[in-house]
């Protein structure tokens, strides 16, 4: 079994001679901390024990540490794992919902491809697809969505653009093989329900 996070960490005071604490410095009502007060995240990263290795070389980054990162990618619309990291590092809030203090390290971009790579596309979205229902049932996603229709000019020419030929399974694909991370928005459903899932590969 996976050990918890060290919650009396996190928590603790910053400094030697003083009572403030990372939590006095974070908004009560902001969204990270009403997700890390309602969703089990032990629960959620426990199918992951099995590639988690406690005695092989040096200690592994916990992996619900990674998926708490990669919700704030989600989130937050970052759009890369090399900008992930510092916005993690800059922001109080992020530090705490990942279980750093203000003196640790924060993760490199690298052992978030790694960690992906290690547990497979189909573990990681399996993974992925259980926090969206775990949202949904807090009621912190919603299943309608919104699109922004605003026309931007570009400083392009469409007639220099040719079709790839691809499909869209040979597009996913070579995307991920490029950029490591793809996501998807899908809507749809029967008796007009409308769902909205996100999903990464």
């Amino acid at each position: 079994m996976l050990e918890p996070l060290d919650r009396f960490r996190r928590d603790s005071t910053l400094f030697q001679f003083t009572e403030k604490r990372l939590p006095n410095f974070i908004d009560l009502e902001h969204l990270l901390i009403r997700i890390d007060e309602q969703l089990d995240f032990a629960k959620l990263v426990a199918p992951l024990e099995s590639r988690y290795c406690r005695d092989q070389g040096r200690p592994a980054i916990h992996p619900e540490v990674m998926v708490r990162a990669l919700l704030i990618c989600s989130l937050y619309n970052i759009a890369s794992f090399r900008r992930l990291c510092p916005a993690i590092s800059e922001s109080i809030v992020f530090r705490w919902f990942c279980f750093l203090t203000i003196d640790d390290p924060v993760l490199d971009h690298s052992t978030i491809s790694y960690f992906i790579e290690g547990i497979g596309r189909e573990g990681f979205a399996e993974i992925l697809h259980g926090l969206n229902q775990e949202l949904f049932r807090l009621g912190l996603l919603s299943a309608e969505m919104h699109t922004d229709s605003s026309l931007v000019r570009a400083n392009m020419s469409s007639h220099r653009l040719s079709h790839s030929g691809l499909t869209e399974g040979e597009f996913q694909d070579q995307a991920v093989e490029e950029n490591g991370l793809f996501a998807v928005a899908q809507y749809g459903g029967s008796g007009g329900t409308k769902k909205a899932e996100v999903r990464f590969f």
